[in-house]
């Protein structure tokens, strides 16, 4: 036996339906402006897929062609399996970043007959760099050291149409050829 004042009066309905009432709305806000955050970067997202495949189909590769990326200059992250892949159809690529080791990069290497990128990239017309013009002096300094060569960009866009900086919504490079100059 307990006395009534000792006993614990449950909580009146009211106050927890206002409790609830309180997170619900809270948890609502929550959930659409997460909702709005990401149809934006979707929408972003969309827009910078449509431009690279722009990019891609104005920079007309050829099957004959070797490009290397450097660095983040080509987005490859933005392709995606659900997409037209078409226009990527011969578009060759070695990624000169940690990629170049993998059995896949060493195989186009072997397809294009390059043993050296650095050298190819001067003495050939068929492969062609994708960077951003803040590369490009690393790139020089590094045949002068390694070729004891200079060299000069040239652009190997057949497009007239690519810019070199912005693309759309993204920042693209154009494709660029090097000279070998002899000292």
């Amino acid at each position: 036996w307990m006395p009534k004042s000792c006993c614990l009066a449950p909580a009146r309905p009211a106050r927890r339906g206002i409790g609830l009432l309180i997170c619900l709305i809270l948890a609502g806000v929550a959930v659409g402006m997460n909702t709005s955050r990401l149809a934006k970067q979707s929408r972003r997202t969309v827009a910078a897929r449509a431009d690279l495949e722009r990019y891609t189909r104005q920079l007309a590769p050829r099957s004959s062609e070797l490009y290397v990326t450097w660095a983040s200059s080509y987005p490859f992250e933005l392709l995606s399996p659900f997409d037209n892949l078409q226009s990527f159809a011969d578009f060759h690529v070695f990624a000169l970043s940690w990629p170049q080791a993998t059995p896949v990069q060493q195989r186009l290497k072997q397809h294009f007959r390059v043993a050296d990128i650095p050298r190819a990239l001067y003495e050939r017309a068929d492969v062609k760099m994708i960077a951003e013009k803040d590369l490009w002096p690393l790139y020089a300094r590094y045949v002068e050291e390694h070729h004891g060569l200079l060299v000069e960009i040239r652009p190997a866009g057949r497009a007239p149409g690519l810019q070199p900086e912005v693309q759309g919504s993204m920042r693209l490079a154009s494709p660029i050829s090097w000279r070998g100059i002899t000292r």
